[in-house]
């Protein structure tokens, strides 16, 4: 697969503990891969592996054939590969326009330097230009409208989370990690978010989901890993996933009744 994500038996062990082992998938433009699993079963340190903050001791990551392992975390967003979002919701103290803009710095850097070198008018009216452009690619990608110039003080929790993901949409990434992007949130939020990442699939984003959600999970998905003591115990539909002895005996046989 040249195109997408592709994740080639990385594995990481965190002082002789296995956190990681094996693992392997793929996520290709235009699907959302749902990553579900237990606590401690290795979310997190697999979202930290793909996207560097993570090293790892073995196995490969690939973005669009390039490979990204053993590179630091800016220098993966920079480049447009993958980009994250975190369970807690952080918005800057700015207007919903300007946290998106921020999202997309990456495009802006040449007038940036050249702001600094030479600082007019015409300079900084140009990076304005280039980041509103960018900004605007991200919040329509994802069906939103404008979110203005005003501050975010009373913004209710669904909408910081939107803008959350819209400043990470702004950087142009290849792939876009979601870590329980629907946590906390009521059940009209919780749809808007959903709407979203659907959004985003139609209009060709590879997109990885963490949810402790399963009904989240089988509204928006196209496949699902479930992970388990770090490794992948199950893959496949929604449905094939649920229907899977690995699946329910990682959860008991309760929540695996799920579809």
């Amino acid at each position: 697969m040249a195109e997408g994500l592709e994740v080639r038996n990385i594995s990481k062990r965190f002082q002789g503990v296995r956190a990681l082992h094996a693992v392997t998938f793929e996520v290709q433009p235009g699907e959302v891969l749902g990553i579900i699993g237990p606590n401690g079963a290795g979310k997190s340190t697999l979202l930290g592996a793909l996207t560097g903050f993570v090293p790892i001791d073995a196995g490969e990551i690939l973005c669009d054939g390039e490979r990204i392992d053993g590179r630091g975390p800016a220098a993966i967003a920079a480049a447009g590969y993958v980009v994250r979002t975190f369970q807690t919701t952080r918005v800057l103290d700015l207007s919903g326009r300007d946290n998106v803009k921020v999202g997309a710095h990456r495009f802006g850097w040449r007038s940036m330097l050249a702001s600094l070198v030479a600082p007019t008018r015409r300079n900084e009216r140009r990076e304005e230009e280039v980041l509103g452009a960018r900004a605007r690619v991200a919040w329509e990608a994802l069906g939103m409208s404008d979110p203005g110039t005003e501050r975010l003080d009373d913004a209710d929790a669904g909408t910081l989370r939107l803008l959350q993901i819209c400043r990470a949409m702004a950087a142009g990434p290849r792939i876009l990690l979601l870590d329980e992007p629907t946590a906390g949130l009521d059940r009209a939020a919780a749809r808007s978010v959903c709407a979203a990442v659907r959004s985003l699939r139609d209009q060709g984003v590879g997109v990885v989901l963490v949810e402790h959600d399963l009904g989240i999970v089988r509204q928006v998905c196209d496949r699902v890993a479930v992970l388990s003591a770090g490794e992948i115990v199950a893959i496949g539909s929604p449905a094939e996933v649920a229907a899977d002895p690995a699946t329910s005996a990682v959860y008991a046989g309760e929540e695996a009744a799920w579809i």
